[in-house]
């Protein structure tokens, strides 16, 4: 299985608590592309999701991260006439941009 490290944190946990993990790499669906993350930023919204007062933009989201920019890795086939892989990319996300993709 491929992984990826990605900072893991608990709700309501100090800035010094949150971990750098392995997690498994995800499964790309219809549309999406992998990014791999040169980039990212803190904004108000994580650090008070971190704080467990600000809900995350989707039932489903196990990492903080909005923002994030670095290079297309891996590409679902739907998204082959849009993006290549290389191509640098930019974009606003609901999951995951805190977490950087080992394997290529």
């Amino acid at each position: 299985m491929a992984t990826m490290r990605a900072v893991q944190y608990e709700s309501g946990c100090l800035p010094e608590q949150m971990q750098i993990k392995q997690v498994p790499r995800p499964t790309l669906r219809s549309g999406e592309i992998l990014i791999k993350v040169h980039s990212s930023a803190i904004n108000r919204a994580e650090t008070l999701q971190r704080k467990g007062l600000y809900p995350p933009i989707k039932e489903s989201q196990k990492f903080l991260g909005l923002e994030a920019a670095g290079e297309v890795v891996e590409t679902h086939e739907v998204c082959h006439k849009t993006w290549n892989i290389g191509d640098h990319v930019m974009a606003l996300l609901p999951d995951i941009p805190y977490a950087v993709h080992d394997v290529m």
